[in-house]
């Protein structure tokens, strides 16, 4: 049985053609129909909003992309689409792989951001299913 963890050799360009506002990205050419998720690599090209969430999702999101880099996971639906949304045209998001063997995520996922800068924080993580065996945050 595989980890339900799976990176492509090169990074698939899953950027948005829209600004501003979230737009479905159907991923289906490049993964399997049992794919459950995708894993991607965000960038933004100045201090802005660069997040992907599932399709249907009434999540917000980032408020901004500071680092400029970050890696992210997206629930898939039944079709193989989530939604990102960028706010620049230099804004970038790559998928470097997708999950699949049972693997799931959330509809609209538990918030688990920072709440104070500069200090590490323990957070308390119940919301997952019976028979979990790892989590990505």
């Amino acid at each position: 049985m595989g980890s339900g963890i799976n990176f492509f050799t090169a990074e698939k360009d899953w950027t948005p053609t829209s600004l501003g506002v979230w737009q479905d990205r159907d991923v289906s050419a490049d993964v399997p129909a049992d794919a459950t998720g995708v894993i991607v690599r965000c960038y933004a090209a100045a201090d802005g909003k660069v997040d992907v969430r599932p399709n249907g999702s009434t999540a917000a999101g980032w408020d901004k992309l500071i680092q400029r880099h970050a890696y992210n996971f997206a629930k898939l639906d039944a079709s193989r689409i989530f939604e990102a949304y960028i706010t620049t045209s230099g804004d970038k998001i790559w998928g470097v792989g997708y999950t699949s063997d049972g693997s799931d995520g959330f509809l609209n996922p538990p918030d688990y951001r920072v709440t104070t800068l500069n200090t590490w924080e323990t957070k308390t993580i119940t919301e997952l299913p019976d028979g979990a065996t790892g989590v990505i945050v």
